[in-house]
């Protein structure tokens, strides 16, 4: 990012050189004036991709949250069928004993 700042007031610098002798003072100045519209703009657009990261990160963290959610219904609603299904492997078994 430095890297295109630098090539970027490089651009500037030399357009400006070639643009008419205006003195020292004003081609600063003209520069910092560029240099601050394309920092307002890459601000702009760096906005815009936080905006979509920050709503990306919400909606994932719903979806996981009920995810989690349904996970934890799911065990206890297992877990009951287990106790259940244990009852009646137990009463199978005793009718067996009872047959035998």
């Amino acid at each position: 990012m430095k890297c295109s700042w630098f090539v970027t007031l490089g651009a500037m610098a030399a357009l400006h050189a070639a643009r008419s002798s205006a003195g020292p003072v004003e081609k600063v100045v003209d520069l910092l004036k560029d240099l601050k519209a394309q920092i307002e703009a890459d601000g702009e657009k760096e906005q815009l991709m936080y905006d979509k990261y920050a709503c990306w990160c919400e909606k994932t963290s719903d979806r996981k949250a009920q995810a989690i959610t349904k996970a934890q219904d799911d065990l206890r609603d297992l877990g009951q069928l287990i106790l259940k299904l244990k009852g009646k492997v137990a009463t199978l078994m005793a009718e067996l004993a009872e047959l035998a």
